[in-house]
């Protein structure tokens, strides 16, 4: 489920970021002239487009931060998993399976780290070139890569408490 609200996040937001400007006159109002700074880029002036690029940016940026935190509740609950393994094992119980299950929800866990970091290097060296177009597409990107890991992250992780 919170897959979902991630991505029906991320899907807004990028809705929001293909709109025109919300301060656009309304029909009942008289046409104002448009100043020759904003003629030929679609109503919006450069600095306007920037801003939005950088509103943009910081969202995005809030969206890894979300990631980072949810990487954290995956890292304690891992401990919690491994923590169980130990009980299992001094009780006895055959553990082979499940360490091969926690051997790959830790490599998945890796993954997501490595990934959501190399996602938010990418999004900070991200520039404004003049296109809104390309900017979505290179955080349409990173954000597939990020959701992508944690995707797998969470299916090993439900397969090592299944296997408990």
């Amino acid at each position: 489920m919170k897959q979902f609200f991630v991505g029906a996040t991320v899907v807004l937001f990028i809705f929001v970021l293909s709109q025109q400007s919300v301060f656009a006159a309304t029909p009942t109002r008289r046409p104002t002239r448009v100043p020759p700074t904003t003629q030929n880029t679609g109503g919006q002036s450069e600095e306007a487009k920037a801003r939005r690029f950088s509103v943009a940016k910081e969202g995005v940026l809030r969206l890894l931060d979300r990631f980072q935190e949810r990487l954290t509740r995956y890292s304690e609950f891992l401990d919690k998993v491994k923590a169980r393994r130990n009980k299992l094992f001094d009780a006895g119980k055959d553990v082979a399976r499940l360490d091969d299950f926690i051997a790959t929800a830790q490599e998945n866990w890796d993954t997501a780290k490595t990934t959501l970091k190399n996602a938010r290097t990418a999004l900070l060296a991200l520039t404004y070139s003049g296109s809104m177009q390309d900017v979505r597409e290179k955080i349409r990107e990173q954000f597939t890569k990020v959701k992508d890991a944690f995707s797998e992250l969470h299916a090993s992780m439900s397969d090592a408490v299944e296997e408990i």
